[in-house]
């Protein structure tokens, strides 16, 4: 079995340090590199005139946007179907009723949809979904 012993600032487990910097160090630029490639993906979503209909109140909803982020982060793209009076319309008129419901509008008037998918997407689907094939998630 392994075993660990402190060593300077270190644990060392089974002879190697655990607290070196380079894996620290690799760990942050990979946060980093998905951090930039969400703020990418939402970019994009927002080019491509796709919107998430759903509610603040929504657990899936907030789920949703836990993956593109966090729960809080306003998201430009959003459109409140519950509590928004004049949203509340815009939903019932495209027969949102469920959430959330992503459709994909073929132009930024948002008259006509190209296509449409209830539920949480992953953000690899969510990237296809908008025609966001660019960069990798």
């Amino acid at each position: 079995p392994a075993r660990a012993t402190r060593r300077g600032g270190s644990v060392v487990v089974g002879g190697a340090a655990s607290g070196d910097g380079h894996a620290s160090s690799q760990r942050d630029d990979e946060a980093d590199n998905e951090k930039d490639a969400i703020l990418s993906l939402l970019r994009c979503i927002d080019r491509h005139h796709v919107k998430m209909f759903g509610s603040v109140r929504c657990s899936h909803c907030l789920e949703q946007k836990e993956l593109l982020g966090g729960k809080k982060k306003h998201l430009p793209f959003f459109v409140e179907c519950v509590d928004d009076e004049k949203q509340r319309e815009l939903c019932r008129f495209l027969n949102v009723t469920g959430y959330p419901t992503w459709i994909k509008f073929s132009s930024v008037d948002d008259k006509t949809i190209e296509r449409r998918r209830a539920g949480v997407m992953q953000l690899n689907a969510l990237q296809r979904f908008a025609d966001c094939n660019r960069s990798p998630l």
